[in-house]
């Protein structure tokens, strides 16, 4: 089946009616590093040590094809690693030390591969409800099978590593306790009906267990575990509430897997990721079950899960992907696209930005922050320690991101003076000639939505650093080239009609 560019973007609209209202965010450094053109979406993401990290997605070229990439630079160059030819998607990826890995997902078991699934109805993807299965999945669930790889060179080359029970179709969560015992979410099939359940090795993946089994309702998005006892699975159950049909779903275990139990909450759609601080506190992010609107919304733990209650942030216009904490902090974030209403068709959605809200303070207040300014999905994250932070994504073909950040997000706008000038002005960046760091100082003469973005000599867009709503006034913002190779860059004010440009040069 041929797929079309058409057809993926509409693919990304949402077909739902509800009220959305605008958010509030600002701009925060985040950078988007260079990778590889052969790879459309990265779903997952891991890193060792600040140069050592793995990332792993698919692309799809009529049909899908599993693809993984590497760095042992912090991301400053992404290489292709060599996957078998049979991989349809690598969904999860996790690094137990510096040479040794694993990654979860699915291969192809027909001469061809299945077609990528196109439809019309709604598809539950690796994260959001609401958004068009982006895992590459097939359209028939014998077409495809478990696949579970391994890496012992740092990710360099993946290979087939064990089996799974041949009824096992999709690996979607995993998490690794240690170099032997960990856990993978999988779709199965039975009586050609797919049911899910979670496996269990104790051997580093040489063999697999099934730990938990359940019907087709349910449906397990991610794994965590936070000691080798206690762990969490979330998503979400199909049930016959005549209101809330689809509520979101938080399994446990306290006896490594052997034993889960299940919590379901009928005001949640869907979870979709989960994260802990310490063995007590944890969160987990999803979208809100009202009636006519769906909303971004965190749950919080202080008692390793026995009860959960709602954060009073939220958000009526992003669907929330991930969340991520930095262990025995406070610092945090919750990230996913922001969905604005078709003006062409009403009760029609097409997603717009990635927003990020930090933390600080374990969840009781949050700063959101707008980023990326395109329709892409952003799933992946990785926290390497308090600053140095990176989340993934993408589309279908081949536009694989990875924004990072290597300063907490820490929002760069500063207000130098609130005197109204008399025109848009962008100034010379100072200092000029830099290494690796200089400041941007413009000028707003009236409330206005205004972009800088940060172009290389090719022309190719590798930054945004300013992209809000501003009132008049005089700014400046800094723009950290850390992660950039010396040369000349182009930086560009945007506002309405009006359009500046200023050269740069970065020497290192």
């Amino acid at each position: 089946m041929q797929i079309t560019k058409a057809q993926i973007s509409n693919c990304f609209r949402i077909f739902i009616i509800f009220i959305l209202t605008s958010a509030s965010a600002v701009q925060a450094q985040w950078y988007n590093q260079q990778v590889p053109g052969d790879i459309g979406i990265l779903l997952s993401i891991d890193f060792t040590n600040s140069n050592s990290g793995v990332s792993t997605g698919w692309i799809l070229n009529n049909e899908a094809t599993g693809r993984a990439i590497y760095t042992s630079n912090g991301g400053n160059n992404w290489l292709l690693a060599s996957v078998p030819d049979s991989t349809r998607s690598l969904v999860t990826v996790q690094m137990i030390n510096a040479a040794i890995g694993y990654t979860a997902g699915a291969y192809d078991i027909l001469s061809m591969k299945t077609p990528f699934r196109i439809s019309s109805s709604f598809q539950y993807s690796k994260r959001n409800p609401i958004i068009v299965n982006m895992i590459g999945k097939s359209d028939s669930i014998l077409g495809t099978r478990a696949f579970f790889l391994k890496t012992t060179n740092s990710g360099h080359s993946w290979f087939p590593y064990g089996s799974f029970p041949a009824n096992s179709s999709y690996l979607i969560g995993m998490y690794f306790i240690n170099e032997t015992t960990g856990f993978v979410s999988a779709e199965r099939f039975q009586n050609y009906t797919m049911a899910q359940g979670i496996y269990k090795t104790t051997n580093g993946g040489l063999n697999w267990a099934l730990s938990y089994s359940v019907s087709d309702t349910v449906n397990i998005r991610n794994i965590f575990f936070v000691d080798g006892n206690t762990g969490f699975g979330i998503g979400y159950d199909i049930t016959n509430d005549p209101v809330y049909a689809i509520q979101g779903l938080i399994l446990k275990t306290t006896n490594g897997g052997n034993n889960w139990s299940k919590q379901m909450f009928y005001n949640v759609n869907n979870f979709t990721d989960v994260s802990f601080v310490n063995n007590l506190t944890g969160f987990a992010c999803g979208v809100s079950n009202s009636m006519d609107i769906y909303k971004g919304i965190i749950y919080k733990t202080t008692n390793s899960g026995q009860n959960w209650f709602k954060l009073s942030y939220q958000s009526d216009t992003t669907m929330f992907e991930g969340i991520v904490f930095y262990p025995s902090t406070g610092i945090g974030i919750v990230y996913g696209i922001e969905c604005r209403e078709d003006t062409l068709y009403p009760g029609v959605y097409d997603y717009e930005h990635l927003i990020i809200a930090k933390t600080t303070n374990y969840g009781s207040t949050w700063q959101p922050y707008q980023i990326d300014n395109t329709e892409y999905i952003y799933i992946g994250n990785k926290m390497i320690d308090q600053n140095n932070w990176y989340i993934t994504g993408g589309n279908a073909f081949n536009t694989a991101k990875i924004q990072h950040t290597t300063n907490g997000g820490q929002i760069g706008i500063n207000p130098i003076s609130s005197e109204i000038p008399n025109d848009f002005n962008l100034y010379q960046n100072y200092p000029n000639p830099f290494n690796p760091e200089t400041k941007i100082r413009f000028d707003v003469p009236k409330a206005d939505f205004v972009t800088i973005n940060i172009f290389d000599i090719l022309g190719r867009e590798v930054s945004t650093i300013v992209n809000e709503q501003l009132q008049p006034g005089t700014y400046e913002v800094e723009w950290d080239a850390a992660n950039y190779p010396s040369g000349i860059y182009i930086n560009k004010l945007i506002s309405g009609n009006y359009s500046l440009t200023r050269k740069m040069v970065l020497i290192k």
